[in-house]
């Protein structure tokens, strides 16, 4: 079971990674990598575990809050949420991320864009890891 978990967690943090790095090259003058201490590529790896930690988190407080979710709209919602907050704080402590971002706008833009493909990577792999069993 945990094995799972890790896989899981490894293959959103791989992607997140590598999605700040393409947004980052296709909104160049809007969301930055990078600063005087931190590479791109080391801002990029640090922001993203940051973010996957996040998305990893909002199940158990959903579950902490006792609040009964049957249905996959409102996680994703819930995990809409949680970037929109998890990006701001990220950017707001750029200096220890590297992560800085323009205006509010694109925190949004990029809260959509992750929460998109975290939510298929985690469903996606749900059905991969049970047809390898």
């Amino acid at each position: 079971m945990e094995q799972t978990r890790l896989v899981k967690f490894l293959a959103v943090w791989v992607v997140n990674s590598i999605l700040l790095a393409v947004i980052s090259q296709i909104f160049s003058s809007s969301v930055v990598l990078g600063n005087a201490v931190l590479s791109k590529g080391l801002a990029s790896v640090f922001s993203a575990f940051l973010l996957t930690i996040v998305f990893f988190l909002v199940p158990v407080a959903v579950e902490k809050a006792e609040i009964g979710v049957k249905d996959w709209r409102l996680w994703v919602v819930f995990d809409f949420v949680a970037f929109v907050i998890g990006i701001w704080i990220v950017k707001r402590l750029s200096v220890l991320t590297g992560l800085g971002i323009s205006n509010v706008l694109f925190v949004l833009l990029v809260a959509v864009i992750f929460c998109v493909f975290d939510f298929g990577i985690d469903k996606y792999s749900d059905k991969l890891l049970k047809k390898s069993k």
